[in-house]
C-alpha cells in the first residue's frame, strides 16, 4: 500500500487522507480526492483549455 494510504481501524476498513483525515470507503475515491490536495487536473476540455480532476465533470 502506498504510504500516503492509511487504513484506520474499526468495523468498516476505511481508507483515510493523510493530509486532511477525510475518510473513503474505496481507494479510487482516495485517489480521486487526493487529486485536490495536489492541483492536478488530468483532464482538459478542448475548447477553453481549463483543467479538471473528473472526467464526469466537462462530458
Amino acid at each position: 500500500m502506498p504510504p500516503n494510504l492509511v487504513k484506520s481501524s474499526g468495523p468498516t476498513k476505511l481508507l483515510q487522507c493523510t493530509l486532511c483525515s477525510k475518510k473513503f470507503s474505496r481507494t479510487d475515491h482516495l485517489k480521486r480526492h487526493q487529486l485536490r490536495h495536489t492541483g492536478i487536473k488530468p483532464y482538459s476540455c478542448i475548447f477553453c483549455s481549463d483543467g479538471f480532476t473528473r472526467r464526469q465533470v466537462f462530458s
